[in-house]
């Protein structure tokens, strides 16, 4: 995005100028040409004249399509705010987990392949600031679970995990982007 942003703004600053940078370049030469044409053979003139008249509207016209996309594309840039939160936004992102602790509303679950508990997934930086914007991905041993967990942008994510039908100690993971994982173990009964 961020790239894109870029180019958008360099194509919007400077493709203007550059496109009347060579169109004036272009006419100069046109006019050039024509005065000369017309010192050599005066009785030409009117259709050189006619030429040359034809020839700057058309250039002068690549002119004006260039003047359009300049506030076409000036329209698409973003404002100076919305930016600076999408920077603010990524350097947050940018920071990587720590420690990942995994809590859910029931340790114990029936075997019954139906019964399910909320998982809540917390992650901190370094600081043990809480860290929001994060990719969770949930892995359990047996049942099924809801991966990524979803973000509550607080911090926390949460996933629903539904029990299988067969008893015993099931294992969940919550991994992050960068590998730092946490986890929690049910027991299915």
């Amino acid at each position: 995005m961020e790239l894109y942003l870029v180019v958008l703004a360099f194509v919007t600053g400077f493709g203007l100028p550059v496109a009347v940078i060579f169109a004036s370049t272009a006419q100069g030469k046109a006019t050039t040409a024509a005065l000369e044409s017309i010192g050599r053979q005066p009785e030409s003139a009117a259709r050189v004249q006619l030429a040359l008249v034809i020839g700057l509207a058309l250039i002068e016209a690549l002119v004006i399509y260039s003047l359009l996309m300049f506030f076409l594309l000036l329209g698409k840039l973003p404002n100076v705010e919305d930016v600076l939160k999408l920077s603010e936004t990524q350097a947050s992102a940018r920071v990587m987990p720590a420690k990942v602790l995994v809590e859910t509303a029931s340790n114990t679950l029936d075997a019954n392949g139906t019964a399910s508990t909320t998982l809540t997934v917390y992650v901190f930086d370094a600081n043990d600031k809480p860290l929001k914007g994060q990719t969770i991905n949930m892995i359990a041993d047996s049942g099924n679970i809801t991966s990524p967990a979803k973000d509550n942008k607080d911090g926390s994510y949460t996933a629903l995990y539904t029990a299988s039908k067969q008893p015993g100690k099931i294992g969940i993971h919550a991994t992050a982007v960068n590998g730092v994982y946490g986890g929690v173990t049910l027991t299915l009964q």
